[in-house]
């Protein structure tokens, strides 16, 4: 198992793989050979904790893979109320026809309100009170148009309806969540599948001093600065429109390569937000500079980035007043920061 990038090729752990294209279908279809060993990436089959892994395996079937632009992929939450652009109307479903319609001006009841049903051909069902009428007037695929996501795609008067096959004026919605308050409890960090990259050493600040007499010279060298770390909890929900979170949980921190939690501590944030913290580091520092010589000394760091997946218990106070409970495993925590800060010394040439 390999915890970091490796690029060494005669490493069973090397982490690259060779794509291997089986058709033209927008070379999405093919099949990932590991460089190292020559076998094939296949969904593993199984009991116990691998079961659902991905292994490798010689050339079978069942290593086929397509591959998907998570870019292009819309991820709605599971409740959503869909306000209309023309008439800053809510949609609703009609009592006893199964027909929606912008009529009304949303209150806080679960009438307004649709859960959400994703299926693998990229579709969502929007579920109402009796979904048995008239459902293919109910199912959409999400298209992102602008700032929050839209639905496209689906004849009373207002009603909502599948009249074009491209994007118009009237095809436009926002998309928002009955949610009045949401709180987040019982954060797991995954640590054991943990990303770590772009981990390099790095001068973070340099200062030198000269000596030109024939005896040794003490010097004070000013090696503080300031350095940037960020970090963003997300999820593969990107649409959080106007809910803060709060929520009880520590932080994975790295300390001399390796990642420990801190203390857990109450927090606020959105879904997605990159926070900045500034620390500073470093000292003034004493050093003895032998006769006729220079020496430069910097503040090494080590930096780095890492993604750890997360689950969590989320609890959602609804505009009905209602509470929903969710066991979520969609979270991804990244943070960029620093560790194994250090002094090194070298000589340079006396000018």
């Amino acid at each position: 198992m390999a915890f970091k990038p490796e690029e060494n090729l005669s490493d069973t752990h090397c982490t690259l793989f060779q794509p291997v294209f089986l058709s033209s279908n927008s070379n999405r279809v093919l099949k990932l050979r590991h460089v190292n060993t020559g076998y094939y990436v296949r969904f593993f089959y199984g009991s116990g904790h691998y079961d659902g892994c991905l292994s490798l395996s010689l050339n079978y079937d069942n290593d086929v893979c397509t591959f998907i632009d998570w870019n292009s992929v819309v991820v709605l939450p599971d409740l959503i109320r869909i306000l209309g652009d023309d008439n800053g109307n809510h949609l609703k479903a009609l009592d006893g026809d199964g027909y929606m319609d912008y009529v009304h001006k949303a209150d806080n009841s679960s009438r307004f309100v649709y859960e959400v049903s994703p299926n693998n051909s990229e579709w969502v069902l929007l579920k109402h009170a009796s979904p048995t009428v008239h459902d293919t007037n109910t199912v959409f695929i999400p298209i992102i148009l602008d700032g929050n996501y839209r639905l496209d795609r689906a004849d009373k008067v207002s009603c909502l309806a599948t009249l074009a096959n491209y994007p118009d004026y009237w095809s436009s919605k926002d998309i928002e969540e009955p949610v009045i308050s949401r709180k987040i409890e019982n954060v797991r960090y995954h640590l054991t599948d943990a990303k770590l990259y772009n981990e390099k050493s790095v001068a973070l600040i340099t200062d030198d001093s000269s000596n030109r007499t024939q005896h040794p010279l003490t010097s004070q060298l000013n090696l503080k600065t300031t350095v940037s770390n960020t970090t963003n909890w997300s999820t593969s929900v990107p649409l959080k429109v106007g809910v803060k979170m709060i929520g009880t949980l520590g932080v994975p921190l790295i300390s001399l390569g390796s990642l420990e939690i801190s203390a857990e501590g109450a927090k606020s944030w959105n879904w997605g937000e990159m926070k900045t913290e500034s620390l500073e580091v470093g000292s003034v520092r004493t050093v003895t500079v032998p006769p006729m010589s220079r020496v430069k000394v910097s503040l090494m760091a080590t930096r780095l980035s890492y993604d750890i997946p997360f689950s969590y218990t989320q609890y959602d106070v609804l505009k009905d007043g209602s509470t929903k409970v969710s066991e979520k495993n969609d979270g991804v925590f990244t943070r960029n920061n620093g560790y194994g800060y250090r002094y090194e010394a070298a000589p340079l040439p006396l000018e």
